[in-house]
């Protein structure tokens, strides 16, 4: 099997693919581990369910535990209710300015 770049996929021993890792086939891994691909889906409740690696100021999401697909002796970290909230909650817009108030001539 080898890494596409958002999951495993089953490749024959007798093709070499080049520029690719190529490993051994684990069942699991290739029936369960999967990038996320789109972080917004992720929620509170996914805490402890999905596992991310933090490169710079972004988190890679990942379905199942392990090490890291590319870097392989990087550990996939379990996401926790402080990870999911830094990077990925959708905070309300951030008010710069003071409600407008609309009054009448007489100041009401």
């Amino acid at each position: 099997m080898y890494w596409t770049g958002s999951e495993y996929k089953a490749v024959s021993c007798t093709i070499h693919a080049p520029g690719r890792a190529v490993y051994a086939i684990d069942i699991r891994r290739l029936d369960h581990f999967k990038k996320i691909m789109k972080p917004d889906t992720i929620t509170a409740v996914s805490v402890g369910r999905v596992w991310y690696f933090k490169t710079g100021h972004q988190l890679e999401l990942f379905t199942d535990s392990g090490m890291h697909p590319v870097l392989t002796n990087r550990r996939l970290k379990p996401l926790t209710p402080y990870m999911q909230e830094k990077y990925l909650s959708k905070k309300p817009a951030d008010k710069t300015t003071p409600d407008l108030v609309v009054t009448d001539k007489r100041g009401r």
